[in-house]
């Protein structure tokens, strides 16, 4: 299943803020293991990667109750979806006859819906 577009939007913000916290995490354990001198650390570079650590845990922190609502609008899309359309079992045992004359019922149903949006279309023009 593919994602959908807000989780195609939201999908790289949250990979970046993932790698950040990494990158970050790795500068600590650096840092606590004595593995990187202290005047490195002492720098622009060590205060940038905090105030980049801070604000993606705050960006990320804002974005979760948006990404849970994505995620149960597009899971009650898909239920909902799921529930219209059926494949419908018992089509490979019918004759090709009676699936002709259940096409052709369609085709006309979806001609009689075009036809009234092109009138309902028209009508809302001329009122404007």
């Amino acid at each position: 299943m593919g994602y959908t577009t807000p989780m195609r939007i939201v999908k790289p913000f949250v990979l970046l803020a993932f790698l950040a916290l990494i990158v970050i995490a790795s500068i600590n354990f650096a840092n606590q293991k004595n593995l990187i001198p202290n005047t490195l650390l002492e720098g622009k570079p060590y205060q940038l990667a905090q105030q980049i650590s801070q604000q993606t845990n705050s960006a990320i922190t804002t974005i979760q109750p948006t990404i849970k609502k994505v995620q149960e609008v597009s899971s009650q899309s898909g239920t909902v979806l799921g529930s219209i359309i059926q494949v419908n079992e018992g089509d490979e045992n019918r004759q090709p006859h009676e699936k002709a004359l259940d096409y052709a019922q369609y085709m006309y149903c979806k001609q009689v819906v075009d036809q009234w949006d092109k009138a309902e279309a028209t009508k809302q023009t001329s009122q404007e």
